[in-house]
């Protein structure tokens, strides 16, 4: 798709505008004099009247940097585009917050690259600021001819085909640094969580499953019973020879069945419907709703989670403190207490799998004692993230980024 067939949306105004460009023009000015003679802000885009900035190349092909949004029904978010005469693909975009030396800078590099005619440098061509771990990552996959199709670390921002068009989409901060690699029909997604660490899924799209590696097991021979790798016991590199095997036997890394779940889908009315191994009808049965519930959990790396006869809790875990809590009101600080202290006493991790609500108070006392909260929709069998722990944990439904059409 070219630059002229994406629908563009107006650009609104106003003055703010005008003086973020007189910023970031200063900052490439100032940072970047090789390209005063060049560098000129025109009044339209396309043959739209818009404001952006332009750098006019021996050839005379332009780079440019615009503010604007995409067109109905998804015009809604601003960002900064910045466009190359070799683009043709998926738009590449910054957040509107994005700092006006970054922008000079990543402007710079897409300019003097089509201008040397070679391959923007790292981190500019994963349109992110600093080298980040997953950008070091991304540049240690390439060199193995490894294709990322998608980084994500500061710049939060991507866009995105929907179903009506490009939208600019945000990802949210629990979604970690991550990147994305496509294989054939699978998706390689690779995330550097906040409080949880490395975490690897494979999405595989033909067979409609998805799992998770355990990285401790593969790096450092050792189990690992709750999701991720803390960041400084893994190297970039092992991690990208781990990736590159992956790539080459990808069912050699599968775990058994009872750690792979089917990925998810929505029916067409948007309503949930259950997707896990079972072929039950909603809703399910409670043996089968207890069975689903604890695939759901090993799927995501609490890896020694099974079936328990203990009248106290249909789970039992070697590595976690698992609680069903069945009870009709909402989960209040004072139970996530006592239930944390519980825990603590045994030297785990707390798990709670909740049917009703929990209250703010407590949702936030649980994110401070690292504790994981999952509400579980009884009527799919799903479990769905209730704290910020959780959410880390929990599988993304996003499979890879755009396509570059």
């Amino acid at each position: 798709m070219t630059f002229m067939q994406i629908p563009w949306g107006d650009m609104s105004s106003a003055m703010g505008a005008f003086f973020a460009y007189q910023r970031v023009e200063s900052a490439l000015r100032e940072r970047h004099p090789d390209l005063n003679d060049r560098l000129r802000m025109q009044e339209s885009v396309g043959g739209r009247r818009a404001t952006a900035l332009t750098v006019t190349v021996d050839d005379d092909t332009k780079t440019l940097l615009w503010m604007t949004r995409f067109g109905r029904p998804y015009d809604y978010r601003l960002f900064w585009h910045i466009y190359g005469p070799a683009d043709g693909g998926t738009p590449r975009i910054w957040d509107p917050q994005t700092g006006e030396d970054v922008l000079a800078d990543a402007f710079h590099e897409r300019t003097t690259a089509w201008r040397d005619r070679r391959e923007e440098v790292s981190p500019w061509k994963w349109d992110e600021p600093e080298m980040y771990q997953i950008v070091r990552l991304a540049d240690a996959l390439a060199e193995r001819g490894i294709p990322v199709a998608q980084v994500v670390a500061n710049n939060r921002l991507r866009a995105t085909l929907a179903p009506k068009g490009w939208e600019a989409r945000s990802f949210r901060q629990h979604d970690g640094d991550f990147l994305v690699v496509q294989n054939g029909p699978r998706t390689v997604r690779v995330s550097c969580k906040p409080t949880l660490g490395w975490i690897v899924d494979v999405h595989d799209l033909e067979h409609g499953v998805q799992w998770r590696l355990d990285l401790n097991n593969l790096i450092h021979g050792q189990a690992s019973l709750t999701p991720g790798t803390p960041l400084p016991d893994i190297d970039t590199t092992r991690l990208a020879n781990v990736i590159e095997e992956l790539l080459d036997h990808p069912f050699v890394f599968a775990p058994g069945p009872e750690a792979v779940t089917k990925i998810e889908t929505l029916g067409n009315n948007g309503s949930e419907r259950l997707t896990l191994c079972s072929k039950e009808v909603v809703p399910p049965s409670p043996h089968v709703l207890v069975t689903e519930v604890v695939a759901q959990l090993r799927s995501m790396g609490f890896t020694d989670m099974e079936l328990s006869s203990s009248d106290g809790s249909p789970f039992s875990s070697g590595g976690v403190h698992v609680v069903w809590w069945e009870r009709s009101k909402d989960l209040g600080t004072s139970d996530v207490k006592q239930l944390y202290a519980d825990a603590t006493v045994e030297g785990k991790r707390l798990v709670v799998v909740i049917n009703g609500g929990i209250t703010r108070p407590a949702t936030d006392f649980a994110n401070r004692a690292k504790a994981f909260i999952f509400h579980l929709y009884r009527d799919s069998g799903r479990v769905r993230p209730a704290n910020k722990l959780a959410q880390e944990a929990s599988f993304t439904n996003e499979y890879g980024p755009a396509p570059h059409v």
